[in-house]
């Protein structure tokens, strides 16, 4: 099946067991001896007082996450109903109207335009463009949003509840992608600045004016962070640097960091909408910046960036309208029916398959095998006459394909069956 279920990070050991869908069922991370026969030999518990990572899972019969136990926050029970959108996360409650809107309670009124007014005490207002522009918080802050002629946001204003205001400034490349931020001053410059560093549409670096982080991702299609290089110069003049690693769920969401000794520097817990509810920094330098798959905090306004679009973890849903249009549905605020079962990396919504294939004439339906990376079910399969396997990859809108024994051909383009992206060395599926 070729999944991974062992993974070394500086002197911890990973391990994870899967179910037969190929979905994370347990994991636990301990420090390890590597004998000369190259057998993990556990020792001691690492960090903390506790094991670095312990966790299990348990799925209902349609894939939605039923439970998840941790050795730090217990257990966490999950509710749906019927259409996958989740009711309960703990002790949190959640309601819809039948254009998943979230609602505050079952008796709140339906959303005609799908734009949220009120949640929780907080007030949303938006612009002619359906971007929003303002955000009264239920414990008194208010903060106003600016956006430039491509719905970009290029400025808040925050009015925090002790009257005191900031206003931060945002910009992006040719291709939409954020590279700084920063805080203004009266005198038109920045503090507090940031610069991003992109790989495509994976966030490789950032450089803060005491040094910079650089992040590895577990595959070059994944969007699940492995570990962070922490670059910086002591006042001695000292070039430093440390690696950390990310222990991430079992939809991708940093649960703990930790060096390369195995220490625990930094644990969190997230609402059912994926906000860091509380965390736990075990040294004053840990940081830990991403939330759900792609998605970077800013904690000046609580927003998380999420490439194409800023996503409002306590409501669950986008800021502003979904660029592809109705290609993502019909609600353009929508993000998915739940996180704990989805992953949106880009800001986009998941395309729907094809009902036909043209580019690859003679392409039968198959039954699906492969779990679909962070979403639900299975994904989508054709078989060709030759024995080659075609799936449907509903992040990108690409057809991958596969040999007979399952060997990665690379991505192609579903109507005109143009090759669009090479194989991937040591990628394979169940044939």
């Amino acid at each position: 099946m070729h999944r991974e279920i062992y993974r070394t990070q500086g002197k911890l050991a990973s391990r994870y067991e899967l179910d037969p869908l190929g979905r994370l069922k347990r994991q636990i991370a301990t420090l390890n001896d590597l004998t000369e026969g190259g057998k993990g030999k556990t020792k001691v518990s690492a960090g903390y007082g506790q094991t670095a990572v312990k966790r299990s899972y348990g799925y209902d019969r349609t894939g939605n996450l039923t439970h998840s136990t941790d050795q730090r926050t217990g257990t966490t029970h999950f509710a749906y109903d019927k259409l996958g959108r989740i009711t309960q996360a703990g002790n949190e409650l959640f309601a819809f109207d039948p254009a998943h809107n979230i609602l505050s309670d079952n008796n709140s009124p339906t959303i005609p335009d799908n734009r949220l007014k009120t949640y929780n005490g907080t007030t949303y207002y938006y612009d002619d463009l359906g971007n929003l522009i303002h955000r009264e918080l239920a414990d008194g802050e208010v903060q106003n949003y600016f956006y430039d002629l491509y719905d970009q946001l290029v400025k808040a204003e925050i009015f925090k509840k002790d009257g005191s205001k900031e206003t931060w400034a945002y910009s992006y490349d040719a291709l939409g992608r954020r590279i700084g931020k920063g805080r203004l001053k009266t005198d038109g410059s920045l503090e507090d600045e940031t610069r991003f560093v992109w790989d495509g549409s994976h966030l490789l670096q950032e450089i803060h004016p005491d040094g910079r982080y650089t992040y590895i991702y577990t595959d070059q299609d994944s969007y699940e962070p492995l570990a962070q290089v922490r670059d910086w110069t002591t006042e001695d003049g000292e070039n430093r640097q440390q690696t950390h690693y990310f222990h991430c769920d079992q939809i991708g969401i940093p649960r703990e960091m930790t060096d390369k000794d195995g220490n625990l520097l930094w644990f969190g817990n997230y609402t059912g909408w994926g906000r860091l509810k509380e965390e736990t920094k075990v040294t004053d330098s840990a940081y830990q910046p991403f939330r759900l798959q792609n998605q970077y905090c800013d904690h000046e306004t609580g927003l998380h960036y999420n490439f194409f679009r800023y996503y409002e973890p306590d409501a669950g849903r986008f800021v502003n309208q979904d660029p592809i249009g109705l290609w993502g549905g019909d609600n353009l605020y929508c993000f998915a029916p739940n996180v704990q079962r989805w992953i949106d990396p880009l800001g986009l919504a998941p395309i729907p398959a094809p009902s036909s294939l043209p580019g690859f004439p003679g392409a039968q339906r198959a039954k699906p095998k492969t779990p679909v990376q962070g979403g639900g079910g299975l994904r989508k399969r054709w078989r060709l006459p030759g024995g080659c396997i075609l799936e449907w990859d509903s992040q990108h809108g690409e057809v991958e394909k596969y040999d007979k024994r399952g060997k990665h051909l690379g991505a192609f383009d579903p109507k005109t069956g143009k090759q669009l992206k090479d194989p991937i060395k040591n990628r394979r599926i169940e044939p």
